[in-house]
């Protein structure tokens, strides 16, 4: 990994810039992409996954569909990899951190009614998980993966378009 860092603004960012780009360009114009990956010059994007969120409710898909159907034409797309976090078996079956029993049985930091995550609806967060489908743009990849996943992309929102 050390001597990854010493690329890293020679190639691996720049690259993954040029992929990014490349990835977002070919699709940035359908109006099924509600949201896309930002990248400004007060805001670096380190390109580690793309999220993409899609105006699931005007297409014959929901998200799983679609990925499933990406992933079918050779996209390297996978599902929001960040669900709701409360709804992981840590939070649900109290899981601690080591013998302490922290945070879960902490006096200063929880209360029963803090810690029962069976109530808790966030909304945002559903919504996201139910739209959302992230991409990559490894710095392995060419400029040539990179159209052919823009070309697998724009196939599959074509197809599902209402």
């Amino acid at each position: 990994g050390l001597a990854e860092l010493e690329r890293m603004d020679s190639w691996n960012m720049p690259t993954r810039r040029r992929n990014a780009k490349i990835i977002i360009d070919s699709i940035k114009d359908y109006p099924q992409v509600l949201y896309k990956p930002i990248d400004t010059e007060e805001r670096r994007n380190g390109w580690y996954v793309m999220a993409f969120s899609l105006d699931i409710e005007n297409m014959k898909c929901d998200i799983k569909q679609f990925v499933d159907a990406a992933v079918a034409e050779g996209a390297p797309v996978w599902k929001v990899f960040w669900p709701q976090c409360h709804t992981e078996q840590a939070f649900q079956k109290y899981t601690s951190f080591g013998r302490t029993g922290f945070p879960f049985k902490s006096k200063e930091y929880a209360d029963p009614q803090s810690i029962d995550y069976k109530s808790v609806d966030v909304p945002n967060a559903r919504w996201h998980e139910n739209h959302t489908f992230t991409c990559f743009a490894f710095p392995t990849y060419t400029e040539e993966n990179c159209e052919q996943i823009g070309d697998a992309l724009r196939k599959v929102i074509s197809a599902f378009s209402k």
